[in-house]
Parts: structure tokens; C-alpha cells; sequence
């Protein structure tokens, strides 16, 4: 199967313009702190907005399950990474592919290096959680390039968007009460170790929109969507976190990648 990396940015764009092309009005900086059943959302300076759905896919970090009652599962693993775009125009030719390093010594490391514009590449750098210098931003450029030294150009620069992320999973009880849904990472977070978190999301918020269109209440078309796609969400949580477990950096074993390409391939 073909894959295709592209920048959120541009993403983001295009979902930015096909929105207001609909008629959206969009207004940024509009915190919202809480949300109750009947489809109306509470912003941070008290404003109460009311719709026929509400929808929550604002990340990990939601606060609107909680608020709405909806429980779940959070677990946390022993990896983590930190991801960032970086110029990438100073490597040279052949730096066209994926590359995928890992260091196995006395340190236990892995740089992830994927290009997603001619210009700028994507780099994940992934430690254990333990490794207080590994985990650390702003990033421990000397620590990282003696580790991956192909990669200096790279890691020295762009420090101004790095982000640290810890491994985890987020399984809700439900991904809907009354006419609010919650969507995303908010609703089925999984680890990073397959790349398909968003595009999860935006599956699920696609099939979303076409189950509230065929349906004329919104609680039932909300209970009809959970129940077709939540199984399929759950098979890629179930994989990604397999993958996670068997790629740890935390563990003292050396991973057996044939197997695990063998599985993230069937």
C-alpha cells in the first residue's frame, strides 16, 4: 500500500479553506472548559454556544469526556519521543526516503528520519522515559548527534518546534453522550509507533459527518457510528500498541524487526 507524507500545515490549510467555503466561521483562541449533553459547549471567559452537535477533537488532553461523565482507560508506556520538523536542504542528495536507526548499545536509541517537503523532513527521536537526558527539551543536541552523527545537520536545527510526547492509549467507555462527540485522540489516542493516530481521527470524523447525514436524530446516528467504526479503531489500537511494546527501548532485549514488519504488514 502506498504512503504519502505530506506537512499538517498544508493539511491544515485545506481543511481551514473547505470549512470556510461551508460557511464555517472559525475563531481561534476560544477555549472550551466544558460541555453538557444537550450540544452546548462552555468557553473559558463563560460564553455558552449551543448547536444541534457538538463535537470534542481537541487531542489528549480533552477535558470535555471528564466533563461530561465519560470515562476510560489511560495507560502510559516506558518510551517516549520527541518529533519536530527540521531544514533538511543542507544533506544532499539520497536523502530521499525513510530512514529508520536504531542504537542498541549501551544506550538505547532511535531516530526517525521521514522528508515530507523538498525543503523540510520530519524527525522523531524516540529514548526510554528513564533516559532523563533523552526525554529532555529543549532538546540535548551534543547527546543526540554523537548518537546519530548522519543526522547532525538536522537535529541542530528547528529546536523552536520540538515536542516531547510520552507513549500511551486513551480507551473511552463511550465516545458520545447525548449530541456531543468526542473524536480523535480524545476519544482512541494510541501510540505513534504505526503513524496512523490521525488519520484515524479523520476517518472517524469523516464517517461522522456522513452518519449524522444519514440519520435524522443525532443521538442515533452518534450510536451508529460509534458501533460501525469502533471496532476497526480498536484493531489499529491493538496494533500500534503491539508494535510499541515489541520496538520498547525499555525492554533489555534486542526487538525482532522481521517479526514485527512481518505483523504491522498483515
Amino acid at each position: 500500500m502506498p504512503r504519502h507524507r505530506l506537512l499538517r500545515s498544508a493539511l491544515h490549510g485545506l481543511l481551514l479553506q473547505a470549512a470556510q467555503d461551508a460557511g464555517v466561521t472559525v475563531a481561534l483562541g476560544s477555549e472550551v472548559v466544558s460541555a453538557h449533553p444537550e450540544g452546548t459547549l462552555i468557553l473559558a471567559d463563560g460564553t455558552r454556544l449551543s448547536a444541534d452537535l457538538a463535537v470534542a477533537a481537541d487531542s489528549v488532553g480533552s477535558v470535555i469526556p471528564d466533563r461530561l461523565g465519560i470515562g476510560g482507560t489511560v495507560r502510559r508506556y516506558d518510551d517516549g519521543i520527541i518529533r519536530r520538523l527540521a531544514d533538511r536542504r543542507d544533506l544532499g542528495p539520497g536523502w530521499d526516503k525513510t530512514l529508520d536507526i536504531w542504537l542498541l548499545g549501551k544506550s538505547r536509541l532511535r531516530a526517525l528520519y521521514s522528508p515530507c517537503s523538498p525543503s523540510q523532513c520530519y524527525l522523531c527521536l524516540m529514548s526510554a522515559v528513564s533516559d532523563d537526558i533523552g526525554a529532555r527539551i529543549p532538546l540535548e543536541t551534543d547527546y543526540w548527534t554523537d548518537a546519530f552523527p548522519m543526522l547532525a545537520g538536522v537535529i541542530r536545527n528547528g529546536q523552536d518546534n520540538a515536542r516531547y510526547d510520552r507513549y500511551g492509549r486513551i480507551d473511552r467507555v463511550s465516545w458520545s453522550k447525548g449530541r456531543v462527540a468526542i473524536v480523535g485522540d480524545a476519544a482512541h489516542a494510541m501510540p505513534s509507533s504505526l503513524g496512523r493516530s490521525a488519520s484515524a481521527g479523520l476517518l472517524t470524523a469523516v464517517r461522522l459527518a456522513e452518519a449524522v447525514e444519514e440519520h435524522g436524530r443525532i443521538e442515533d446516528a452518534l450510536a451508529e457510528w460509534e458501533r460501525t467504526n469502533r471496532p476497526d479503531i480498536e484493531q489499529v489500537q491493538a496494533k500500534a500498541t503491539h508494535v510499541a511494546l515489541a520496538r520498547s527501548l525499555s525492554r533489555s532485549e534486542i526487538p525482532d524487526f522481521g517479526k514485527i514488519e512481518h505483523e504491522i504488514q498483515n
